[in-house]
């Protein structure tokens, strides 16, 4: 248990810097008019989740034989993360009436620990 814990804890620190990267990236190609936001907020996703597989694969996971099968699957749990990121606002937002800070930290919370443990317990096993 406290190796699971452990590696949490990383996984969570490491995110900070695709996080930050996202921003970086996202908000640059935006001002510097490369792309407009609708395609600008893709690409740093798909930047991010770039640094955050890599990050995570070397400092959390560090699986012994490195596979294309775990990036796709770190891929798809990201992208499914982002949809019930996008749901829970939707439901505390627009079908609860409450105000976006709650879906804010609710998201914050949940999304993380919903892709570590699905990275946990089927991608990186």
């Amino acid at each position: 248990m406290k190796a699971i814990f452990n590696r949490f804890l990383r996984f969570a620190v490491l995110g900070l810097i695709p996080t930050v990267a996202y921003y970086i990236f996202a908000i640059s190609l935006v001002e510097t008019e490369v792309m407009t936001p609708e395609f600008a907020l893709p690409s740093g996703f798909i930047a991010a989740v770039i640094i955050s597989y890599q990050l995570n694969k070397h400092f959390t996971w560090k699986p012994e034989v490195s596979h294309s099968k775990h990036f796709r699957l770190y891929l798809l749990i990201s992208i499914f993360g982002a949809l019930t990121n996008y749901l829970i606002y939707a439901l505390i937002v627009q079908v609860l009436k409450q105000n976006y800070i709650y879906a804010i930290m609710i998201v914050t919370v949940a999304i993380p620990i919903q892709n570590f443990i699905l990275n946990e317990k089927w991608n990186f096993k």
